[in-house]
C-alpha cells in the first residue's frame, strides 16, 4: 500500500544518504519534509527508516539547522520512547549529531530527551540486541558539555544508571557509559552535587 511504499522511499533514501556527496542532493531535492511528516504517522516501521535517514543527513553539519526547522525533536524524543528498537537506535543517532552543536543541547533538553535516553543507557536493556544504549550514551555524553545538562542529569539519576552500564559485564555500551561518566563530572562541583 501506500505506507509501504512510502517507508521503501525514505529506506532508499537512507541507503543513498550514507554517501556524504549525496547528502546535499537529497536535502536539496526536498527530501527532509518528506521524512519529517512519515515520523507524524502511526507506520512504525516507516518512522524506524525515517529516523535511519534523517540519522545519516545529520552527519553533515550545514543540514542540522534544517532538521531542527523541520521539527524533528519532539518526534525524536516519541520515537525514543515508544518506537521500535532501531527506531530508538536511529533516533539517538539523529540527536548525538544535533548535540554537536552547543545551541541545540538546550533544545534537546526541552524537549524531554534526557529521561529517555537515560532509560535506554540502562545496563537492564543489553539484551536487546540493538545498540539504542550505545547511542544515547553518546547524547549524553554531548548533553554534558553544558552545565544545565550535567545539572538536569543529575536529577535525573543519569549517574547511576551510567555507572551501572559503565560496570557491567558484558554491557555493549560500557565505553561509552564511562565517556558520558566523565562527561557528566567534568568539575568538581558536579561529583559533589551528584552524591
Amino acid at each position: 500500500g501506500i505506507e509501504q511504499g512510502k517507508g521503501n522511499a525514505a529506506y532508499a533514501i537512507a541507503w543513498l544518504a550514507k554517501e556524504a556527496p549525496t547528502r546535499t542532493l537529497i536535502v536539496e531535492a526536498g527530501a527532509l519534509p518528506l521524512l519529517v511528516a512519515l515520523l507524524r504517522t502511526d507506520n512504525e516501521v516507516g518512522k524506524t527508516i525515517s529516523g535511519g535517514a534523517i540519522s545519516w543527513l545529520a552527519y553533515d553539519a550545514p543540514t542540522r539547522p534544517l532538521i531542527l526547522e523541520a521539527g524533528v525533536l519532539p518526534l525524536l524524543v516519541a520515537l525514543l520512547r515508544a518506537g521500535m528498537e532501531w527506531g530508538k537506535a536511529n533516533a539517538a543517532v539523529v540527536l548525538s549529531e544535533l548535540a554537536r552543536d552547543a545551541p541545540t543541547r538546550m533544545l534537546i533538553e526541552d524537549a524531554g530527551a534526557p529521561l529517555p535516553l537515560i532509560a535506554l543507557a540502562s545496563p537492564l536493556r543489553a539484551g536487546s540486541g540493538v545498540d539504542a544504549g550505545d547511542n544515547a550514551c553518546i547524547v549524553l555524553e554531548r548533553l554534558a558539555a553544558d552545565p544545565r545538562s550535567r545539572e538536569l542529569a543529575g536529577e535525573h539519576g543519569a549517574a547511576g544508571v551510567l555507572a551501572a552500564a559503565a560496570f557491567t559485564p558484558g554491557c555493549r555500551w560500557a565505553n561509552n557509559a564511562r565517556d558520558a561518566l566523565r562527561a557528566l563530572f567534568s568539575t568538581q562541583d558536579d561529583a559533589e552535587r551528584a552524591l
